[in-house]
């Protein structure tokens, strides 16, 4: 059942139709599959009825439209690196927290500050791919992330920056909280250039 997250039988009281769910990945490439296969068929047609100017335009439009496509790839792996630095930055920030000394405290939100760093990278890249891709919720949720890496970035710097054990596990906590939205902003962000 590659492919399918699950099936699900649904009754629909006003006809017999089976709904079923499929992945993500599987509709992305079904519809860029069919998107490929109407705009090929409409070149031939192009090329059967029209001269090498508008065959030449054609194959223009399709480059840009492989290009706009290969956009929406580059979102996808940068939001999914936005999620994994997140991670990283709340697993590190988390270990700070529960450091019983400054400086274990503090070398784990030196770790959590470079982490949120490349989350801030990639979710500022995402941003980018999703404008070129024309998809405004995936720029939203990049958005998101990347404020809320910031947010965990400055919270991680002042752990690491702190004088005492306890200011440090207090900032330590507040970048767990911020790392944690940033995490769940790029999770949510992943379907959204589909």
């Amino acid at each position: 059942m590659t492919g399918f997250s699950s099936f699900q039988n649904k009754p629909n009281h006003s006809s017999n139709v089976t709904h079923f769910r499929v992945s993500p990945k599987l509709r992305f490439s079904v519809n860029i599959l069919a998107k490929l296969i109407l705009y090929l068929n409409l070149y031939n047609l192009i090329l059967k009825y029209k001269g090498m100017k508008t065959s030449l335009f054609l194959g223009i439009f399709l480059l840009k439209l492989t290009a706009i496509f290969a956009q929406c790839d580059n979102y996808r792996n940068a939001i999914s690196n936005t999620e994994s630095y997140a991670d990283d930055t709340y697993t590190y920030s988390n270990k700070a927290y529960n450091s019983d000394n400054l400086d274990d405290a503090q070398y784990y939100a030196k770790k959590a500050m470079d982490s949120a760093d490349d989350a801030i990278d990639e979710a500022s890249n995402a941003q980018n791919y999703a404008a070129n891709c024309d998809c405004y919720n995936g720029r939203n949720y990049a958005n998101n992330a990347e404020s809320s890496a910031d947010d965990a970035y400055s919270y991680a710097k002042k752990a690491y920056s702190s004088s005492t054990i306890e200011d440090a596990q207090y900032y330590a906590r507040k970048a767990m909280s911020s790392a944690e939205d940033a995490e769940s902003e790029a999770y949510s962000g992943r379907s959204a250039c589909n």
